[in-house]
């Protein structure tokens, strides 16, 4: 029969369509600025989330195990204090925090100026201690 649409292209093409008024519209709803800081605190939070595992992972195991990460990172800033990492940003004005089972001491390149991939170099330095280096690769 000729002129007839298959049900498959039919239903791709109202597939397309609906994704195509649902990506606008998020958008449109809630501004291109409060989808911008919900990616980049997504991205922050599985920075964090990676350099706590590298942390935990090289805490079990002997004094001077090192492990070099690379870690994508929004811009903000990496502290810790005692068993707790942080990391912030001042323009969005959010922190994240993680607790590891072990002291850390942040040092390097703490403060990252915008969207970077860091080389973190881990190291267990003591049964109590795990020092984290930061630099930008």
């Amino acid at each position: 029969m000729k002129g007839q649409v298959s049900l498959e292209f039919s239903i791709l093409l109202l597939a397309t369509i609906l994704f195509v008024i649902i990506a606008v519209g998020y958008t449109g709803l809630y501004g291109i600025s409060k989808v911008s800081e919900v990616s980049l605190m997504s991205l922050a939070h599985s920075a964090l989330a990676k350099l706590k595992n590298d942390i935990e992972i090289v805490s079990v195991g002997s004094i001077n195990t090192t492990l070099i990460d690379y870690i994508k990172t929004p811009p903000g800033t990496y502290s810790s204090n005692g068993k707790t990492i942080y990391f912030s940003n001042e323009r969005f004005n959010f922190t994240i925090s993680a607790n590891c089972s072990t002291n850390v001491n942040i040092v390097g390149s703490k403060n990252i100026p915008y969207g970077y991939t860091i080389k973190a170099e881990i190291k267990k330095i003591d049964d109590n201690l795990v020092l984290v280096n930061l630099s930008l690769s």
